[in-house]
């Protein structure tokens, strides 16, 4: 602009008015980029939210799946079944379980890496720590599962003793109920 004013009074007006077109183009490049780069921001974070809702979403299904699988491996459901299927049951559980914290695993490391990448914005922070906490929520019910399935053996067991209690209770009424015929 200075500069530009040392100039002979036409090359002056002519230079100024040059200038002042390059500064309003450039104005207008830097609303532009200014525009993209928030654009660019929005889908970033757009994209990192779909990407941690995914992960949540799988984590969460596996660890659904943790407990229909383990679902026959309750007290009420062990009883009636064999030794084949309980240990069939306890297989399939183990192998769903592995599935579901590995996805757990997976989703905790992606919201971890996009919490960290995100620090300044408070909106996107809350939405990665609802997501956290339903990972959290899906962890805890596999943890639920792995100590319904890894106790199977001590429950059958003390099922069985309860059972055998029971008839041998059974038994011993009929034993008195005769003693009381044969006394009366």
């Amino acid at each position: 602009g200075t500069e530009v004013k040392k100039f002979v009074p036409e090359l002056c007006t002519q230079g100024t008015r040059k200038i002042a077109e390059f500064q309003a183009r450039m104005d207008e490049m830097a609303s532009k980029l200014n525009d993209l780069k928030v654009k660019t921001a929005e889908r970033k974070k757009s994209t990192y939210l779909k990407e941690c809702r995914q992960a949540v979403t799988k984590a969460e299904e596996l660890a659904k799946k943790v407990a229909e699988v383990a679902s026959c491996l309750v007290d009420e459901e062990l009883v009636k079944q064999s030794r084949e299927q309980i240990q069939k049951a306890t297989e399939e559980t183990v192998k769903a379980e592995e599935a579901a914290n590995y996805a757990i695993q997976d989703a905790r490391r992606t919201v971890s890496a996009r919490q960290a990448e995100t620090k300044d914005n408070e909106t996107m922070l809350q939405e990665l720590t609802d997501l956290q906490q339903r990972v959290d929520v899906a962890r805890s019910e596999v943890v639920k599962q792995n100590r319904l399935c890894s106790s199977v053996d001590h429950r059958l067991h003390a099922l069985q003793i309860v059972e055998k209690v029971a008839d041998e209770i059974a038994r011993s009424e009929e034993q008195v109920a005769r003693m009381a015929e044969l006394v009366a």
